[in-house]
């Protein structure tokens, strides 16, 4: 019989903030202190990859779900399928236990961050190397999970900074990490639930119905797309500066989605965001009080707040951490829930990892927001 104590191992997959800003799809960040975690466990009673249990932290419903669509099963038969020829004898299994720590259709990574921890309990138990010079193999079957469960989405904007770290400029087959200026950032979430599959949806809604529309003038739609592109050309281009160069200004103007820079005031918007901020233009509607929080987090010290992913969580940014407090505080009160939950972290350069004691990681951790107020810590004994 396997001895547990050297074939078991517990992985710590971290949330992340994709888009940042009005950026489709093509930047991602990683952030600390609240994610998900799986126990990968080897076993001589069968040679499968199995999902075996599923602790509810948060009571999100996710144990409701047939294990055989939970994302931790999908990305676990599929890093099997890749690798199970490889192991050398005596051939075993693995059994799997998830324990979901973050609301799902959150904004910030839920399905990334199972199938993150998966992903690294796996290839650690399995002794694969996962480093980023592996890319393909470590991202291929995180890419392939999130399609099945996100509705056809294939960009690694959440799965690669939760993996691998830092701050990551994104496309399906190429990653660049970049060196990036220390700030922290604050993520507010309402109890809202928007999954991504359906915001995408409402992006290619709008612009079927807005813009590629028969009536219009081919000049006219060509045009207006251009400008959607030139507009996230332009932000990514000032987030990206900014962050590297040191000017946290300069990257929150980007991140906010404004017209133009604003000026005077420290803290005060003297422009609108421009209408070519799609994904604030489409998925803010849905999301309640999000102009009053926006506002309140920019007057609160904040250099920029936008949709977290695809939402409905928002996240500010800033380099002080008596603003960050300031910007929580202002957050919450503009949101006016008090069932409302908060984030502060610094960007998380690790990535995922393995942690010795999950019970003392959740009590370490939760200081750095109030996710995990009211986790039962003694069914993290099990």
């Amino acid at each position: 019989m396997i001895d547990k104590r050297n074939n078991e191992v517990v992985a710590f997959g971290p949330v992340s903030v994709a888009n940042v800003g009005p950026c489709y799809d093509v930047l991602g960040y990683c952030l600390d202190h609240l994610g998900d975690f799986v126990k990968a466990t080897k076993t001589d009673k069968h040679q499968e990859a199995r999902l075996v249990h599923v602790y509810d932290l948060l009571n999100t419903g996710i144990d409701r779900i047939p294990y055989e669509d939970n994302c931790v099963q999908i990305v676990a038969s599929k890093i099997w399928s890749d690798h199970y020829e490889k192991i050398p004898e005596p051939k075993y299994g693995i059994d799997l236990t998830l324990y979901k720590a973050i609301p799902i259709t959150s904004g910030f990574g839920s399905s990334a961050a199972s199938s993150v921890a998966t992903a690294k309990a796996m290839f650690t138990l399995m002794k694969i190397n996962d480093d980023k010079g592996n890319f393909p193999q470590v991202a291929n079957p995180l890419i392939y999970t999130e399609n099945k469960v996100t509705n056809g989405h294939y960009y690694p904007d959440n799965i690669v900074p939760s993996y691998f770290g830092g701050f990551n400029v994104i496309s399906p087959g190429i990653c660049d990490e970049l060196e990036v200026i220390d700030f922290l950032t604050v993520i507010l979430w309402q109890d809202i639930k928007l999954d991504t599959g359906t915001q995408r949806n409402a992006i290619n809604q709008f612009l079927a119905a807005e813009v590629l529309v028969p009536e219009l003038a081919l000049e006219y739609q060509l045009e207006k797309i251009l400008g959607y592109i030139r507009y996230h050309t332009h932000c990514a281009a000032r987030i990206v500066y900014g962050l590297s160069n040191g000017d946290l200004n300069m990257a929150g103007q980007a991140i906010s989605g404004l017209r133009s820079t604003y000026f005077a005031l420290p803290g005060k918007l003297k422009n609108e965001v421009s209408e070519y901020n799609l994904l604030e233009f489409v998925r803010s509607p849905r999301i309640d009080s999000y102009n009053n929080i926006k506002t309140a987090a920019i007057e609160a010290g904040a250099y920029g707040c936008a949709i977290c992913g695809s939402g409905p969580s928002i996240f500010a940014i800033t380099d002080d951490e008596k603003k960050a407090s300031d910007i929580k505080s202002a957050m919450l009160v503009a949101c006016g829930k008090r069932d409302a939950k908060w984030l502060i972290s610094r960007v998380n350069l690790k990535g995922a990892q393995i942690i010795e004691n999950l019970k003392q990681w959740i009590l370490e951790q939760k200081v750095n927001h109030n996710f995990w107020d009211n986790v039962d810590t003694e069914a993290l004994e099990h």
